[in-house]
């Protein structure tokens, strides 16, 4: 959980409570449920999963920080960047 509360105080850029971190980790597999209907059947190769969790967390930061629960297109775009920038390149891409 220590990893979790890292992440989430990183995205907030500020000291979590204990009842944040627990509202979080509540509201982190509702997030997830959400993220996977909006990307749809894709290769597990497409998303790393390092990638699927920065996003996860992102989304529920904001609603920690008052938002609301869902996954905008800013939140899609940059789960592809940070999927494009985890995966390894191409063989064929490589000198």
């Amino acid at each position: 959980m220590s990893d979790f509360r890292a992440a989430l105080e990183a995205a907030l850029a500020r000291p979590v409570t204990d009842d944040e971190v627990d509202q979080a980790y509540r509201l982190g597999h509702a997030a997830g449920r959400l993220l996977r209907r909006r990307i749809g059947p894709v290769p597990h190769s497409q998303y790393p999963d390092a990638a699927i969790a920065l996003a996860i967390v992102r989304v529920v930061s904001r609603v920690v920080g008052g938002g609301v629960l869902e996954i905008t297109d800013d939140d899609h775009r940059w789960l592809a960047q940070a999927a494009a920038t985890m995966r390894p390149p191409h063989p064929f891409t490589r000198a």
